[in-house]
């Protein structure tokens, strides 16, 4: 079979530098695209009166009223998505297993008052001056 082609066929039907494609491959829209655009859409006025809705109300704003709707009533699911979309996803998770108790240790100090500043500004100590230890030798 060899020898039996043609010279023309064993190369591009295109000049070099012309592609072989000028259009492209065909664009393709993502599903997240296309809800974007649906959730800026207005309700139609049946599904709009349906959910008791005013004019101008958008899928958008009816999904996030429904989501609110139901987290006042109870849903955690819905609760859960209302504090991640405003908040974010919690990176930390509560340890309810293996709960130990907790000891905190409070240290109360006199809040010092305007005679006790002023006699601490205008008295120097003279042995950290001299370079001598100033804790008490008692």
């Amino acid at each position: 079979m060899a020898g039996n082609g043609r010279r023309e066929n064993l190369r591009a039907p295109w000049k070099p530098g012309e592609s072989g494609n000028p259009s492209g491959r065909p664009k393709r829209i993502s599903i997240s695209d296309l809800y974007g655009e649906i959730l800026e859409m207005p309700l139609p006025e049946e599904l709009r009166n349906k959910l008791k809705h005013g004019e101008g109300t958008t899928f958008a704003r009816a999904l996030a009223l429904g989501v609110l709707e139901k987290a006042l009533e109870g849903s955690l699911a819905a609760v859960r998505e209302v504090r991640e979309a405003t908040e974010g996803k919690s990176n930390v998770r509560p340890n309810t297993h293996q709960r130990e108790p907790i000891e905190i240790h409070m240290v109360y100090h006199d809040p010092p008052n305007k005679k006790n500043l002023d006699e601490n500004q205008t008295t120097p100590n003279t042995n950290e001056s001299k370079g001598e230890d100033t804790a008490s030798s008692d």
